[in-house]
């Protein structure tokens, strides 16, 4: 049996996305407590990271419940996804030398506001197969995210 496909994570694997610190400076910016965003962002991420529900709708949740402007928290949201943003470029090669050999995609939990970053710096051009958690409804561990692979790339899951 050989292996006929790679599938590789984004987050923390091909690129660095230092959350902590994109998070940190938006409390600091927008002026609202940090531990109240955390419980806030835990209660509606998966929702968001799922496709269930829209950017609207999610960035209008946090600007409601934390009283901040709407169009400020995305705009520094979004500025500063990318500042905490940087891909791996020794993964980036692999991945590059892989191409040619293997159907190469990826399987990852992204938010739209995140996955404009990696769209912008195009780090899915080397993915035949983009699995995206917002646009397929799941995110891992769901074992029907995974199960996509074979429905995407064809193979027997032996």
């Amino acid at each position: 049996m050989s292996i006929k496909a790679i599938f590789f994570d984004i987050g923390g694997v091909l690129a660095k996305e230092d959350r902590e610190k994109q998070y940190s400076e938006l409390a600091e910016i927008m002026n609202f407590d940090m531990d109240k965003f955390q419980e806030l962002r835990e209660n509606k991420v998966d929702l968001f990271a799922e496709g269930k529900i829209s950017e609207e709708e999610y960035l209008s949740f946090f600007s409601k419940v934390l009283e901040i402007d709407f169009k400020k928290l995305r705009d520094n949201w979004t500025r500063l996804a990318q500042k905490y943003y940087q891909i791996d470029i020794s993964v980036q090669n692999t991945v590059r030398k892989l191409k040619d050999n293997y159907i190469l995609g990826t399987l990852t939990n992204i938010i739209p506001l995140h996955n404009q970053v990696r769209k912008t710096d195009g780090l899915y051009k080397d993915f035949k197969i983009k699995l995206l958690s917002f646009e397929r409804g799941y995110k891992k561990p769901n074992p029907l995210f995974y199960k996509l692979i074979f429905e995407e790339t064809h193979l027997n899951p032996q």
